[in-house]
């Protein structure tokens, strides 16, 4: 039987206050539970990191990321494997934009504005799809960038959806990445009110057809940053009904 190993990581939050002199003994600790964990686990194939790399999305924490990385990388190599990335985008990820922009009163209203929610899923050149796409512009950069990434990663809808299928011993495993984080433009609570959608499994896979996509695979893995319970009701349907259902995933990772 083939197995697919990997750590799972979640928020950073690089470029927190004070997090600059409090990185080099959070660094110590963590690499010395990565290499005792290692030691009974195994090389791993990958990292799934879910969400929240920054503090605010800017440009300089994802450099600042890019540091941590690379003395990350460093530490498995030097323990004799060297895994690839895969992450989704989390809701520190973006830049906020101001509070009183028309875009993000609008969001705040989305379960009331159907009109808005259908256009937004079903036009890729509206301005609400545009809005989203610019927040979330530093992350995108930073991923196309990303030097760790797994090969072959296939851009979906949103920023930080995506598709990959992993090839190891004969067997595909396919790992699939959708934003749940896009509607979280302020500091309010947002629980029970954000957002997935079918259509962002289908539009992450090749042919657009996502039970196909993982029908052809050995195991299917999917991650999201936020879980099931931050998501407004028919999002819950959708993930239930439309994108996890028939056995389709393995496993559901969340931050």
């Amino acid at each position: 039987m083939t197995s697919l190993s990997w750590p799972h990581l979640t928020h950073l939050h690089r470029g927190i206050k004070n997090q600059r002199w409090a990185w080099p003994g959070l660094r110590e600790i963590l690499f010395n539970d990565l290499e005792r964990i290692h030691k009974k686990s195994g090389h791993w194939d990958l990292v799934l990191f879910t969400g929240d790399l920054t503090q605010k999305g800017s440009s300089e924490e994802f450099k600042e990321v890019d540091e941590i990385f690379e003395q990350l990388w460093r530490h498995f190599r030097k323990l004799g494997f060297d895994p690839k990335l895969l992450a989704v985008s989390g809701n520190h990820d973006l830049v906020r934009p101001d509070p009183d922009d028309p875009f993000v009163l609008l969001f705040e209203d989305w379960e009331q504005k159907r009109i808005v929610r259908d256009t937004f899923w079903e036009n890729p050149e509206s301005p609400y799809r545009e809005a989203i796409q610019h927040s979330f512009d530093n992350y995108t950069d930073w991923w196309s960038k990303q030097p760790y990434k797994a090969e072959n990663v296939n851009p979906g809808m949103l920023p930080g959806d995506f598709a990959v299928t992993i090839e190891k011993d004969r067997s595909e495993f396919g790992i699939i990445g959708l934003n749940s984080a896009f509607l979280q433009l302020s500091d309010k609570n947002y629980q029970g009110k954000l957002a997935l959608h079918a259509a962002q499994f289908h539009d992450a896979v090749v042919d657009d057809d996502g039970p196909e996509w993982a029908k052809n695979h050995n195991a299917c893995l999917f991650m999201t940053h936020h879980p099931p319970k931050w998501l407004n009701p028919e999002s819950v349907q959708q993930l239930n009904g439309e994108i996890t259902s028939h056995g389709r995933f393995a496993i559901h990772i969340c931050g």
